[in-house]
């Protein structure tokens, strides 16, 4: 290789060696492994279709390399380091379950970052595969270091949830969750869509955040009925119904301001954030496929999410009607037009009784239109 083709690739060829060596937990390997990375990419440079992407195509490359290698390590162990029958001294010295195990971990923290969002899993992966500093961060995205830091907390918490949720057998069998990490207890809150079981509630660990879940509605790991993480919001607090009216209210608040001007403050970084409603068909849903709002950040890409009925539940109309009638149910959601303009009903009954409070809420506009209560019993 020439001098200056070697200067150019230097960098590059750094960088893969530190992240090699915390992939494998082997930095004796990360220097050929690294190696190897830079060598498939000459043989597939034809492959690279924008220049921009460069790195992540390479560590896409590290990745596959480094996976390759302990997959062969894990096959050569028991012939290479095994002890014979006859020399038993050096059976206590051979922690073969580490060896095997590190290239699984390595393969779980993969899948678990396959679920986040693409902008969130490099910026975790630039902090701490990379070892770059915000600044450097910051400069690779495009964001401002405010960002990145909220992007990076944000990441952290998300990865959390799914090692607790989707991965937690794994995640448990590593040692990356407890057995008290996001443990759920029942409350004395009734699930609001069904009406038939109390929600099951955790504060979580680390940052407090709380999580409701009806254990027949939510049937997959990530479904809940209420899930945010907040120091400000829930620091100190044990009672969920609190928690949960606490949650509520700042629902109402943001989600208020936010769909009756179009965009409001972002709640992490303060920029314009916007926002919008899941684009639907007329006709009639079932109480899941309802309409999706959401707000979002295009500068530190801070989101929040919610179903229609799910910001219905935050209006202070029907927060008192919760309380009066304590088991709800949420019933299908009707298309309408109303005052000109498509609109979706929410419509929640007291599952003990009849009693009904349904909602009107503009699919354009995204306001409160009307909201209507009648005692007399309906047929559903």
């Amino acid at each position: 290789m020439e001098p200056n083709a070697y200067d150019a690739v230097q960098p590059e060829r750094e960088m893969l060696v530190r992240f090699c060596a915390r992939y494998t937990g082997n930095p004796e390997a990360a220097e050929d492994l690294a190696h190897q990375t830079l060598l498939r990419a000459w043989e597939r440079e034809e492959q690279l279709r924008e220049p921009r992407a460069r790195r992540k195509w390479l560590l896409g490359i590290a990745r596959n390399v480094c996976s390759d290698w302990g997959r062969r390590r894990a096959r050569e162990l028991p012939l290479r380091d095994f002890p014979s029958a006859t020399d038993s001294s050096q059976a206590d010295d051979i922690d073969l379950d580490l060896e095997l195990e590190r290239d699984d971990l390595a393969a779980l923290l993969d899948r678990a970052l396959s679920l986040l969002p693409e902008e969130t899993r490099e910026a975790l992966l630039q902090k701490y595969v990379e070892e770059l500093s915000h600044a450097e961060i910051a400069d690779v995205l495009g964001l401002t270091e405010r960002a990145v830091e909220a992007r990076l907390y944000r990441g952290k918490l998300a990865l959390r949830r799914i090692l607790a949720t989707d991965l937690r057998d794994e995640a448990r069998a590593f040692g990356l969750i407890t057995e008290s990490s996001g443990s759920f207890q029942e409350t004395r809150i009734w699930c609001p869509f069904c009406g038939r079981r109390r929600l099951l509630g955790s504060f979580g660990q680390g940052v407090p955040e709380l999580t409701l879940r009806c254990p027949a509605c939510c049937r997959a790991p990530t479904a809940n009925v209420a899930s945010y993480a907040s120091s400000a919001m829930f620091g100190g607090m044990k009672s969920f119904r609190a928690a949960h009216n606490r949650l509520l209210a700042w629902f109402e608040m943001l989600f208020g301001e936010g769909l009756s001007h179009g965009a409001l403050p972002c709640f992490a970084c303060g920029a314009r954030a916007a926002a919008s409603v899941d684009p639907v068909p007329g006709g009639s849903w079932d109480r899941w496929a309802v309409p999706g709002i959401h707000i979002r950040c295009p500068v530190c890409g801070s989101k929040v999410d919610s179903t229609m009925s799910g910001r219905v539940l935050s209006l202070p109309e029907v927060r008192a009607f919760w309380r009066a009638h304590p088991r709800l149910r949420l019933l299908p959601a009707r298309a309408v037009e109303a005052d000109g303009e498509r609109a979706v009903v929410t419509r929640y009954e007291d599952a003990t009784g009849g009693t009904r409070l349904e909602v009107v809420c503009s699919l354009d506009s995204l306001r409160v239109l009307a909201i209507h209560r009648s005692d007399a019993p309906h047929d559903l």
